[in-house]
């Protein structure tokens, strides 16, 4: 049985209520403006290095020549290499050897110690094997995955400058030329999502982001019409007379 303490504010006293909450109900705390507080931190990682839904447990079928991903970091592909380097990990569970939330444990005698240098040496294999030699070979001497994860992003995420022109230039010169619809739809929207993480709309439910977000859609709407063969020409201008323009996927399907 949970007690909560609500203060009330009634013609310049304070008078307070003890409200019975039954057993298994979920409390939520309001601040005294009304704003809800934070939400509570995670609840702790499962620490049963047997339970398959504890961060340190390692499959049977996950060992050292088990591949996150079948691309190769370069010093050009940072960005994408990383997404799926963490969906991999968060699928493994195993997130939080690369992002610090699981540390080594500071006690010799800590029951999770071989269990946490046994996940720590398997992560920074399986991302050694998503290496190029190159890279590979400059972090042989690395001890944790997070200190690996924080080199490699420090290396190779911190100057975006040149691979945001680098990426707008391509899209602003792409054209259909002689691609099928859908060769030119996949070049331009992989180009397009790899500018939006580096140029992520910022996460707002005000009306005013729903109107930044319609212009986006619309601009690359435009630029996917725009750079389509001349054979086109009747569709394009159908397309473009539907108001509100189409999305970008779905301008696609109107084309196919």
């Amino acid at each position: 049985m949970v007690f909560i303490i609500t203060e009330h504010i009634h013609s310049s006293a304070f008078f307070f209520v003890k409200t019975k909450i039954p057993h298994g109900t979920r409390a939520i705390m309001v601040s005294d403006n009304n704003n809800p507080l934070p939400p509570p931190p995670p609840p702790p990682a499962n620490k049963n290095p047997k339970d398959p839904s504890s961060p340190y447990f390692l499959n049977p079928n996950d060992g050292p020549t088990t591949l996150l991903t079948c691309h190769l970091l370069t010093a050009d592909n940072y960005h994408s290499w990383a997404r799926t380097i963490r969906r991999s990990l968060r699928i493994k569970k195993k997130l939080g050897f690369i992002d610090g939330i699981l540390r080594e444990p500071t006690s010799p005698n800590d029951p999770l110690l071989e269990p946490w240098l046994e996940c720590n040496d398997m992560v920074i294999t399986w991302l050694q094997n998503a290496m190029s030699l190159e890279i590979k070979n400059s972090v042989v001497y690395v001890d944790t995955a997070h200190d690996l994860w924080l080199e490699l992003e420090q290396r190779f995420a911190q100057n975006n400058g040149p691979r945001i022109y680098e990426l707008k230039q391509s899209i602003n010169s792409l054209v259909q030329g002689d691609d099928s619809v859908s060769l030119y739809f996949s070049k331009l929207k992989g180009l397009l999502d790899e500018l939006l993480n580096f140029e992520s709309l910022p996460s707002c439910t005000c009306g005013a982001m729903k109107n930044v977000f319609e212009h986006q859609q619309y601009d690359w709407s435009m630029k996917f019409l725009m750079g389509f063969h001349d054979s086109f020409t009747n569709i394009k201008t159908q397309i473009i007379l539907i108001k509100p323009i189409p999305s970008l996927s779905e301008v696609y399907a109107l084309v196919q």
